[in-house]
């Protein structure tokens, strides 16, 4: 039997990414897993555009329960059960999603950073509320000169971050990402590519569908059965804060949906540069035709 290398299939949101997945999993006899941090979770299908899920096609899609934190070390663990489990069957592993992070540490491995002491934590935060966030990013630049020159001081979680792993190890982000190793051997890697403007007109359509039909509906139903949103994981999916203010009646119908098509034109904008930066695709299928036959001939090119 020939060997099933998992295929990654991503790109920007609202692309058309899990189309492509649909057409492999026919061609190859496959299983689609999921890769997107927000349809891991139960309550908004229509909200986070997740697939119409089939048992035994789709994995770890509606899975988890809104409360229910899924970081990136407990999604890859179930990942990585996912495309062995497949593979054991003799199912081709489809891994879609546009979680750049996800497929990085996926990709990539993960660091071996252990725990930040408490007390490490307590004196950043101490730093930031006596002389604010600009001296604990000054004291990070000094002692860090590998900081990435991304990291803004108006990034203030990865600002803390990478000051009290600095503090609390003795090493910096940089010296551990270094130790990381890959989850697995190999993996083929497409990449859905698109003219920005083109992408931009679809995630404002896609927005006008899922209003037509009914996520103001799912959101109110949300609302309902899960009564603390602040520590509500699922309600982070771009539209929700949109659609919540439309129901209570701070926004209007046409600022709702106005207002979560720029938050999502922003997000593709990032998701955009990081595929550009750090997703080395074997495989880039473009607009507007989207040649499934160029992911089959590299698969087949590779022994499969």
């Amino acid at each position: 039997m020939p060997q099933l290398i998992p295929i990654i299939i991503t790109g920007p949101t609202a692309g058309g990414k899990s189309d492509i997945a649909e057409q492999v999993c026919d061609a190859l006899d496959g299983v689609i897993i999921n890769a997107d941090s927000l349809q891991v979770y139960k309550g908004l299908p229509e909200l986070t555009a997740q697939p119409v899920i089939q048992e035994g096609r789709h994995v770890l899609y509606n899975y988890f329960e809104p409360d229910d934190k899924c970081d990136v070390v407990r999604w890859v663990g179930l990942v990585q059960e996912a495309i062995a489990q497949a593979q054991s069957r003799g199912k081709q592993p489809i891994v879609v999603g546009g979680t750049g992070f996800y497929l990085k540490v996926l990709m990539e491995g993960i660091a071996p950073i252990p725990d930040v002491p408490n007390e490490v934590m307590q004196r950043a935060e101490a730093i930031i509320q006596t002389q604010g966030i600009d001296a604990l990013y000054q004291d990070l630049k000094e002692k860090d000169p590998n900081l990435p020159k991304h990291l803004r001081v108006t990034d203030i979680h990865r600002v803390v971050r990478a000051w009290t792993v600095l503090e609390g190890t003795g090493k910096t982000l940089h010296s551990w990402y270094q130790q990381q190793h890959p989850q697995n051997d190999r993996f083929i890697k497409v990449l859905c590519s698109h003219d920005r403007e083109i992408l931009y007109h679809r995630i404002n359509q896609r927005f006008v569908s899922m209003w037509k039909n009914g996520i103001h509906n799912e959101v109110q139903v949300f609302r309902t059965t899960y009564h603390d949103i602040n520590n509500n994981y699922a309600a982070k999916a771009i539209g929700f804060d949109e659609v919540e203010a439309y129901l209570g009646g701070h926004l209007t119908e046409s600022q709702a949906i106005e207002q979560a098509q720029t938050k999502t034109r922003q997000y593709a904008k990032r998701q955009l540069t990081w595929f550009r930066h750090q997703f080395n695709a074997d495989v880039v299928l473009e607009e507007p035709e989207f040649k499934v036959d160029k992911v089959l001939m590299f698969c087949h090119n590779s022994g499969m």
